[in-house]
């Protein structure tokens, strides 16, 4: 009785000295796959965790009873709340980029000692924007598109009168295999198919610009400027839609 009341208070302390700051994402992977990893802060390594386990261990699907089918839907939400300032000018702005929703589908069957499945699942993703609208020009010398306008810092396009915005997306198709050797050993593995999108809007110093040409990642028919010719320059691809980006990558 003792030494129960003793792991109670233990565990009261730490929860009660625990940091009260929760991160959501761990770079561009969530900080757990399916609601019950997610309900256990992300663990997920080695019990039955549902059809998730194709993107969190898919040795797990061999935990399935012999005949299961198992099927699985979820949708995932990510709120995040992001703003910037500019402590010279008192100002700061909030991004509207506040709610990215993230599908995901799973489907396992066991039949004797292999396990096999199919899902897709958004690894992650996330971004920020920052309209012109919403900037408090009172505070600015100048207004939108003038040259007092134009100050350096991260709200620089925002303060001009353009839109600020970065937004990336990661999908996963995955196809799954479990072979319980024994008992206790069960080796998974899976074909993992991974496409990226993304979509910026954001200024550049003429520096990076420079840089930009002298390595050949801007080309195009009309002449590059001279090194130190453009003060600054404003890089734009969006092609409107959440779910996409004008820029993808596969492998």
């Amino acid at each position: 009785m003792k030494n129960s009341k003793r792991l109670l208070a233990l565990a009261i302390t730490t929860a009660l000295s625990a940091p009260a700051a929760v991160y959501a994402t761990n770079g561009m992977n969530l900080e757990g796959y399916g609601a019950e990893a997610l309900g256990m802060g992300g663990a997920s390594m080695a019990y039955d965790n549902g059809t998730a386990a194709m993107m969190n261990n898919p040795a797990t699907l061999g935990m399935m009873d012999d005949g299961e089918r198992r099927m699985d839907l979820a949708l995932g939400f990510l709120g995040p709340d992001v703003s910037t300032e500019m402590s010279a000018m008192s100002a700061s702005w909030d991004s509207g980029a506040d709610a990215f929703y993230m599908p995901a589908a799973g489907y396992a069957s066991k039949s004797g000692k292999l396990t096999w499945g199919v899902g897709a699942f958004a690894q992650g993703g996330m971004g920020t924007e920052y309209k012109s609208g919403s900037t408090p020009m009172g505070t600015m010398p100048g207004g939108p598109g003038t040259a007092g306008a134009l100050m350096e810092g991260a709200d620089q396009a925002v303060v001009a009168g353009w839109d600020e915005m970065s937004q990336v997306g990661v999908m996963r198709i995955l196809v799954p295999l479990a072979y319980n050797v024994n008992n206790d050993f069960t080796i998974g593995g899976s074909i993992d198919y991974v496409r990226a999108n993304m979509d910026i809007k954001m200024t550049l110093p003429g520096s990076a610009l420079d840089n930009m040409v002298a390595g050949g990642l801007i080309t195009g028919t009309m002449p590059m400027p001279p090194a130190g010719a453009v003060a600054g320059a404003y890089l734009a691809f969006d092609d409107e839609n959440d779910y996409a980006g004008e820029t993808e990558g596969d492998g």
